[in-house]
């Protein structure tokens, strides 16, 4: 019985791919006409038979082959759900909370995850400026080979107690240091965002990330923003209008800390 089966075995890996659809074709046909001829009891038997063995296949698959299967399945069923004919009321699609597990199922599907890449540690420190770089960089990124003299690293005394907690508006801006960054920037941030229907809390970034830079000086009904607040007369103001979580007091101390410590850095 083992050497007939091998026999037949090498017999169908030894088919065209003619006879193999004629053989399929054939025991597709013997199929139909037993499952037609049998009886209620009978049927009734061969799915029970079926079931089982699903179960047991189930009981004993990995957590990996089971994603599969699930992934698989949905597959199947979102083919089938394209080939259906709708009716119109289906066709007037509505958002709902089901379209939107659709969606993050069928990002799954499409993107699947990608293989992790790790660089290694960053810990190649330039012996010019002390930068620490990855094993395929060079001191080109940093300083040039000690070309470019970077300023000193020494956190101003005001900042330092800001963060530490040894000033005594420490609290206030530690609750708000986003607030107080954003009314101190230079530039705002650019992007190609595309976002998922339904609640969202994150985003992708499509394309290239960059920062945008504002005309030097503002129009004369616009409000200035980024660095065009430095060449407003009104700049305290006009810092406190881009977010009412910042105090002027503060505000003001920050921008005096941030500008000695640029005059320090031009020096």
């Amino acid at each position: 019985a083992l050497k007939k089966s091998r026999d037949a075995k090498k017999k169908r890996q030894q088919q065209s791919a003619v006879q193999r659809e004629e053989r399929l074709a054939g025991l597709r046909q013997q199929k139909n006409e037993r499952t037609a001829m049998e009886t209620d009891a009978q049927r009734e038997e061969r799915l029970a038979g079926h079931r089982q063995q699903e179960a047991e296949r189930r009981a004993t698959e990995t957590d990996a082959q089971r994603e599969e299967r699930n992934l698989e399945t949905e597959l199947v069923r979102r083919s089938d759900a394209l080939q259906k004919p709708k009716s119109n009321e289906e066709l007037e699609w509505k958002p709902s909370k089901f379209a939107v597990e659709e969606c993050r199922l069928a990002e799954r599907i499409i993107r699947p995850e990608a293989p992790a890449h790790n660089c290694g540690p960053m810990d190649r420190a330039c012996d010019q400026c002390g930068a620490l770089l990855w094993c395929s960089e060079t001191r080109n990124f940093c300083c040039a080979k000690g070309k470019v003299k970077l300023p000193s690293r020494t956190v101003p005394q005001v900042l330092a107690d800001l963060y530490l907690g040894r000033h005594r508006m420490s609290a206030e801006f530690l609750t708000n240091i986003r607030s107080y960054n954003s009314a101190l920037h230079l530039t705002s941030l650019g992007a190609k965002l595309r976002l998922v229907p339904g609640w969202c809390p994150s985003f992708i970034i499509s394309g290239q990330l960059h920062h945008n830079t504002a005309p030097l000086f503002a129009e004369d009904s616009a409000e200035p923003h980024g660095w065009q607040v430095y060449f407003n007369d009104r700049e305290l103001e006009s810092r406190q209008s881009l977010s009412q979580k910042v105090k002027p007091e503060l505000l003001e101390l920050c921008r005096r800390c941030f500008t000695s410590a640029t005059a320090m850095s031009a020096a």
